[in-house]
């Protein structure tokens, strides 16, 4: 799920500029601002709605696993 969120994002980012460009010429600033807002906003309720993010599992911080990353030579530090 997070490939396709990748390449959507990066497919996006390559285009947004012509976009925005083309709006701008067309119409202006103000619509534009209003298309990418609604942009945000659709791929924000869509990522909220997604059942495979919201399922997925939190990765594993160090300190669960009982490491610590405290200190520069790898030595442990208790806090």
């Amino acid at each position: 799920m997070l490939s396709v969120i990748y390449l959507g994002s990066g497919s996006a980012a390559a285009v947004a500029p012509l976009l925005a460009g083309t709006l701008v010429t067309r119409w202006s600033g103000a619509a534009a601002m209003l298309v990418f807002t609604a942009a945000v906003a659709v791929a924000a309720i869509t990522a909220a709605l997604s059942r495979g993010l919201r399922q997925a599992s939190a990765p594993r911080a160090d300190h669960e696993s009982g490491r610590s990353t405290a200190g520069s030579s790898g030595d442990s530090v208790d806090a």
